[in-house]
Formats: structure tokens, C-alpha cells, sequence
């Protein structure tokens, strides 16, 4: 048994018009204490003694003091570095903090916030997603933030469970990164997700608000309504991505995981401008960093050739990028270019030829659960 930390972002949904106007001016009058101890540099709770808002507890204001000394920290080490900046005044202040004594949970599917309700009575507020507290064992609550987004409103909750020590995985995965086709698998499946619907349908309504926004008035009141649906749409995109790197995470970590060192900023800046769009749409660089996390992954230096490197006979060959198989002049050996790249990984790992293309460690076909996981966050899985 091994301790770990847990963050769990759910959305809470107000189920009447007044929790709608409860949430709302809590979010209002947050926002007037979070400028007031911006513009005024309050480190000292005392100093809040005055402020008497709506459904705003003291515990509350202390959180935000709380927040505000952690960003003069921040800002102290970073002047230590170099970097000046100064602590401003957002407009919008989306993060109110609270301890786990101001928000309790009632159920799987309500939680009370304090001073939101009647006097004796807080209101019950439906959160979607408790239910996976229920899993764990046992966990302790370290933090609670009640956030507001312009999708919505969302409870993030970190919290400190025991979990199970993982056998180390039997078999193993060589994944070579691309920008046509994203993911080749050392086991012969292509996987690719650029052309996701809904990636596709949120980055040109981005595009299309944007345009309408540029012949708008600026601070009109048109310009601030497009500005908000922007932010609607810059949200909901974000959520099709997470969905898609949560989805290569868990299938991925029931195998022991082999992957090169990527240059992205190599990518960037030696395509001309339709790579470094392509690059960028398909976040190998989120996946990448998401995949280091994993406890079972070899990750090989980038100064590995297993794209030149013949596999059968170790030969090295000069290829063309626009080649998309490779044939070894010496010995003979054919495969398509990017499978053969990720089974080079394994055979830089240890094993032989004969092992990378014959044991059932290696080769092996991803089961019908798997298959199903990658179809329903909309990523494509072909069979090379």
C-alpha cells in the first residue's frame, strides 16, 4: 500500500434560480474582496474585519489572504531569477478556496456550502461526479475549490488516498509519434485523433467567433458577449483533449511503455507554417508529458536512430522523410516506416529480432474493451 494524492474536478449544477443567484453573487462578492486585497496589499487577515458581503463566510476571506501571501512568495522567487513582474487585479476571480470545514459532503450527490441557504439550514447543492469518492478505500480531503467557469460552475477536490502497489506489466508497447498519423503501436495499429469531430467543430466555431469579434467595437457590449462565447468554446475544446490524453493514460498503463524523446520544438520551427498548425492541434507534447507519469515507461533519447537502423540486420540507412516504408539495401527487410520505428525502440531496449517480431509480450492485439475506450473518445484505431 502506497499514498497518493488525487484531484477530482466535478460540476456542480444549481438546480433551482435561487442557488443560480446564490452561486452568482458569492462569485460577485469574491470578487470585490479579491480586489480589495490586490490594490490595498492585505496580508493580514485583521484587516478584513470590516467586509461584511452575502453568503461570504470569514473563513473564506482568510483563504483568499491565504492565496495572495502564496502569489508574494511566488513573485519574491521569481525576482530572484530575473523575472519582475507585479500581482494584478483580474477581473474575473474564479478560484475562491475553501477548507473542508466550509464545504461538507452530504451524499454521493450533494455537498453544503456554508452561508449559502437559510441560517440553520444550508442548501443542498447537486455535484455530479461524488460517486467516484466511493471507490477509493479510504482517503483524507486536503483541499476544496469552488471554481467558475464560463461553461459553468466546478468543485475541485484533492484528496489523499491508499492505493493497491501495481504488478509490473507483462507485456510491452512501442509507440512511435507522428504528425499524419499521431500514434503507430509496435503491435501494428495506427491511432489518430486530428481529425476528431468535435476538435474539428470547436476550433472553427473559435475561429468564426473570433472573426465576428474582430468588427466589433472593443468594450462594447456585442465585443464582451463574444469574448464570453470564446471562452465557452476555449473550454469545451479543452475538455475533448483531456478526454483523449485520459483516454491513451489508462489504456496505456496496463503495459510497460516505450517511447522516444520527441524535438517538438524541432517540429515548430523546421516545418513550414501547415506542420507547425498540425503540430500544434495534435498536443503530442500534453500526451508525452502525461505518459512520463506512468510508473512502468522507458522514454529513449532522441540521438537513437530507429528509423534509419534496419531491424533485422542493425544496418543503418539513410531515409526520406516522404518514404513511408522502409527496405534495408543489404538484407531486404520491408516494413511500414513508423511500426518499424516503435518495434527499433524494444530492440534498443533488449530484445532480439526474432522476439520483436514473434513474442506474445510484443506482439499482441489490443482487447475489445481497449478498442472500445479509443472509439468512444472519437480516436481512430486502424490495424497496419
Amino acid at each position: 500500500m502506497s499514498k497518493q494524492f488525487r484531484t477530482y474536478e466535478l460540476k456542480l449544477i444549481p438546480r433551482s434560480k435561487r442557488q443560480e443567484y446564490m452561486l452568482r453573487t458569492f462569485f460577485v462578492n469574491a470578487d470585490r474582496v479579491w480586489k480589495h486585497i490586490v490594490e490595498n496589499s492585505i496580508t493580514d487577515t485583521s484587516e478584513l474585519t470590516g467586509l461584511n458581503y452575502k453568503y461570504l463566510a470569514a473563513q473564506f476571506n482568510q483563504g483568499m489572504v491565504k492565496e495572495f501571501r502564496s502569489l508574494l512568495k511566488s513573485q519574491r522567487e521569481l525576482k530572484k531569477l530575473g523575472k519582475s513582474g507585479k500581482i494584478k487585479y483580474r477581473k474575473h476571480y474564479s478560484v475562491p478556496h475553501f477548507s473542508g470545514q466550509l464545504i461538507t459532503i452530504v451524499d454521493d450527490k450533494h455537498i453544503k456550502i456554508r452561508k449559502l441557504g437559510k441560517r440553520n439550514k444550508p442548501e443542498k447543492f447537486y455535484v455530479r461526479g461524488l460517486r467516484q469518492l466511493k471507490k477509493l478505500d479510504s482517503y483524507r480531503i486536503v483541499t476544496i475549490k469552488l471554481m467558475k467557469r464560463a461553461t459553468g460552475y466546478y468543485l475541485h477536490i484533492t484528496v489523499e488516498c491508499e492505493i493497491l502497489e501495481k504488478q509490473k506489466p507483462k507485456k510491452f508497447l512501442g509507440l512511435d509519434f507522428g504528425i499524419k498519423t499521431q500514434i503507430t503501436t509496435s503491435n501494428g495499429y495506427n491511432i489518430s485523433y486530428a481529425e476528431h469531430s468535435k476538435l474539428i467543430k470547436y476550433e472553427n466555431r473559435i475561429k468564426r467567433l473570433q472573426r465576428a469579434r474582430s468588427r466589433k467595437q472593443k468594450g462594447s457590449r456585442s465585443y464582451r458577449y463574444l469574448n464570453y462565447l470564446i471562452r465557452v468554446a476555449f473550454e469545451k475544446l479543452e475538455y475533448v483533449k483531456r478526454n483523449i490524453i485520459n483516454t491513451f493514460y489508462s489504456v496505456f498503463s496496463n503495459y510497460y511503455i516505450v517511447f522516444q524523446k520527441e524535438l517538438i520544438k524541432q517540429w515548430h520551427q523546421s516545418g513550414y507554417k501547415g506542420i507547425r498548425r498540425r503540430v500544434q492541434r495534435t498536443f503530442i507534447g500534453r500526451i508525452l508529458a502525461r505518459l512520463r507519469t506512468l510508473e512502468y515507461t522507458e522514454e529513449l533519447d532522441s540521438s537513437y536512430a530507429t528509423t534509419k537502423t534496419c531491424l533485422q540486420c542493425g544496418n543503418k540507412n539513410s531515409i526520406k522523410l516522404d518514404d513511408r516504408i522502409f527496405k534495408c539495401p543489404v538484407c531486404g527487410y520491408t516494413m511500414p516506416r513508423d511500426k518499424h520505428s516503435a518495434l527499433n525502440m524494444l530492440r534498443f531496449l533488449g530484445f532480439t529480432y526474432q522476439e520483436c517480431i514473434s513474442d506474445s509480450r510484443i506482439q499482441f492485439t489490443f482487447s475489445q474493451n481497449e478498442i472500445a475506450r479509443f472509439e468512444q473518445a472519437g480516436i481512430c484505431v486502424e490495424t497496419i
